[in-house]
């Protein structure tokens, strides 16, 4: 234990010996770079499910939540033309999807986004500007893309 507390000291001495460099005088850089202009390249569109692009963190994400619109509209027809009986045999209705509880966002159909480059075969980073101005970033798979002509 002796150990671990004479390596917090020595290192705790050199930080206030050498004190790190942020950079801007020394200072911590604060705010949000320039960014270039939005310059929209391609429009979302509805694929599936899902009522528009779905932007997510990551690859997977998009492909669990895509999932999820999936498996809760299938249950939805299914109680539809069971008359509510289909519950009977495959238990209660997937929850109705949430996809601001996984970091993803829902771009409505027709929107401008901006395609910024391939991350994998089939999937794109994108940045989408919302009307109140704010900015989403993301990946997007191209089929929930269309290009604006």
């Amino acid at each position: 234990m002796k150990v671990v507390w004479g390596c917090l000291v020595v290192l705790l001495a050199a930080l206030v010996i050498y004190p790190p460099d942020f950079g801007n005088d020394g200072h911590a850089v604060t705010g949000s770079p320039s960014l270039p202009p939005f310059q929209p390249n391609a429009r979302a569109k509805a694929l599936g499910a899902v009522p528009g692009g779905l932007v997510c963190p990551d690859e997977s994400t998009i492909q669990f939540v895509f999932a999820s619109y999936s498996q809760h509209a299938e249950d939805v027809m299914q109680d539809a033309v069971t008359d509510g009986a289909a519950h009977l045999v495959r238990g209660p209705n997937a929850p109705s999807p949430r996809p601001d509880l996984f970091g993803c966002s829902v771009v409505p159909a027709g929107s401008p986004v901006q395609i910024k480059r391939d991350v994998l075969p089939g999937v794109v980073e994108v940045i989408e500007q919302k009307p109140n101005g704010e900015f989403v970033y993301g990946v997007t798979q191209v089929n929930m893309l269309s290009q604006i002509p």
